[in-house]
């Protein structure tokens, strides 16, 4: 688990926190390092159970330069890297599907549902296939969520990390929920940026008129999530204004089928999980949204969002898909275009981070101590204002 309470500071100017250093979000090395150090050794989000519902489901998820499938096997998940053992091909190139096996299009090596190779043609009877199975990541699914982590070490246990949020989520009976749609945005800017954006509502008011008509400001997102004894993990009420059921257009419900066990009278019911590095979830009463934050490169950021509803509720009938997704597809692409023209600003060498707004961007400082952590560093360099 890693601890914080050590950690100084990010940066201070005069009696103010601060942004990371410009080298934070342009260093070509600081990027590679956090693949390895990161996105190599911590959980990230796979997909929903509901994607892989049937023995032969697959999803395929992207970490930087791996590949990573995501299969069903009756009861079982396996997560498995997309890499032939043979000549290293990539096994799979479809995105998602269902299939009985995989067979590599090299050489047609062919790989069962956990990995097993079944199929080596023309390999001499001295051949082994027992010694060259796909390399398996760790999974796991917790509340109907699907998490892997590459790690060559075994991981800190998911259910640990996550124990916080569990009472708290239980009335929405994730598990049970389905994706009800999904949207995968490319954002030119590096995946911290992405994230800083993320954290704080400094900016809803100017920048979100449409979000700002249902959630309280006053209620700053980042400071109700309360950190729990993991380090990266955030949980805790998102408050709407008064007499909003949802977070929504108009503040009314998208979906009349709710959540789990929820009632009208339980409205509004609104929580936030924030699980670091890269996984964000919003759940309401009637809808949930997942952001996953993937980096890409140096400046660019895949981030995909899956709304979820209620696993018996029907397009159609009980939602549209339209109204479901209106309020934070829009409010995604409003962020989006300030993360990219901060990154731009970011790459001038007169860029110097200035004071943070502590009342409206408290929780930045706990994403930022919790990111150098992952990194191994104990603190980031001072910077002063100019």
């Amino acid at each position: 688990m890693l601890d914080l309470s050590k950690l100084r500071p990010v940066g201070h100017a005069g009696d103010f926190l601060t942004s990371f250093p410009r080298e934070y979000y342009v260093s070509a090395e600081r990027f590679e390092r956090e693949m390895e150090l990161i996105f190599s050794r911590q959980w990230l989000y796979a997909g929903h159970e509901s994607e892989i519902p049937n023995t032969g489901d697959f999803i395929t998820r992207e970490v930087g330069d791996e590949s990573i499938l995501v299969t069903r096997d009756g009861h079982n998940i396996h997560a498995l890297f997309n890499v032939c053992r043979h000549r290293g091909a990539r096994v799979c190139q479809q995105s998602d599907g269902n299939l009985r096996r995989f067979v590599c299009p090299y050489h047609r090596w062919t790989y069962d549902l956990d990995g097993r190779l079944i199929a080596a043609p023309a390999m001499p009877d001295t051949f082994e296939s027992e010694r060259y199975p796909l390399f398996r990541a760790h999974v796991h699914s917790w509340n109907g969520m699907v998490f892997i982590n590459l790690s060559e070490d075994m991981p800190e246990p998911l259910d640990q990390m996550l124990e916080s949020a569990k009472v708290g989520l239980a009335p929405f009976d994730l598990a049970n929920c389905k994706v009800a749609h999904a949207i995968t945005y490319a954002v030119g800017a590096n995946w911290k940026v992405v994230l800083d954006n993320f954290m704080e509502c400094y900016h809803c008011l100017g920048a979100h008129p449409e979000f700002s008509r249902t959630f309280d400001l006053n209620q700053n997102p980042g400071g109700v999530l309360t950190p729990g004894p993991n380090a990266l993990v955030d949980f805790g009420d998102f408050g709407l204004k008064q007499g909003a059921k949802s977070l929504t257009m108009t503040g009314e419900l998208v979906c009349k089928r709710l959540m789990g066990n929820l009632t009208e009278d339980g409205l509004p019911a609104g929580v936030g999980l924030t699980f670091r590095p890269t996984t964000a979830g919003l759940f309401f009463g009637d809808y949930a949204i997942l952001h996953d934050f993937q980096p890409v490169s140096l400046a660019e950021t895949r981030v995909r969002c899956q709304w979820l509803v209620a696993g018996d509720a029907e397009q159609g009938r009980d939602y549209d898909v339209e109204s479901v997704i209106a309020l934070w597809d829009i409010t995604n692409r409003q962020d989006w275009i300030l993360c990219e023209v901060t990154q731009k600003g970011v790459r001038s060498r007169h860029f110097v981070p200035g004071p943070n707004n502590l009342d409206q961007e408290p929780a930045l400082e706990v994403w930022r101590s919790s990111y150098l952590a992952m990194m191994g560093e104990s603190s980031s360099p001072d910077r002063k204002l100019s």
